[in-house]
């Protein structure tokens, strides 16, 4: 018991130290920036024919999950005010559990900002993408591991060609 009120308390304070003066939108950038090794495993799965269907899923389905999204989408060419405008149906979605969220949110200590599903989110980071590696393929290749043969046989079983 006294364990998990540690982990309780060392969760709110990293929520409410680092996570939250960070924000939303810098810690997606963040996720880019170092979690390459979980970025190449969620993308792998998309690589094997057997996996699918596959459901992506994190705890509110907005954060890692947009952001696996985002890189298959793009990986397929589906242009990127698509996928912004994808990511912000998330808002509509959130509307009906929107209390319970807030909730979980302000225990772990983390303000409303973190339900926030709109397309400036998104399209932040898209913009970084491109800003800070110059590309999504130069990305996923030199700092992912994720060569162009993974992202083709992406496209292969995602994409109509």
């Amino acid at each position: 018991m006294l364990i998990f009120r540690q982990e309780q308390w060392a969760t709110y304070l990293v929520s409410k130290e680092v996570l939250e003066p960070l924000g939303l939108p810098n810690l997606y950038k963040k996720f880019l920036e170092f979690c390459p090794m979980e970025i190449n495993q969620a993308l792998t799965i998309f690589t094997e024919e057997r996996n699918y269907p596959i459901h992506v899923q994190c705890s509110f389905g907005k954060d890692r999950t947009g952001l696996v999204c985002y890189l298959v989408l793009a990986i397929c060419g589906v242009p990127d005010e698509v996928i912004v405008q994808d990511y912000a149906k998330t808002q509509a979605g959130i509307r009906p559990i929107y209390s319970e969220l807030m909730k979980d949110l302000q225990r772990v200590g983390l303000s409303e900002d973190f339900i926030d599903a709109s397309p400036k989110n998104m399209r932040g980071l898209i913009d970084f993408m491109k800003s800070e590696y110059g590309c999504l393929e130069d990305y996923l290749v030199k700092v992912v591991g994720f060569g162009l043969d993974q992202q083709a046989l992406i496209r292969k079983h995602l994409c109509a060609v």
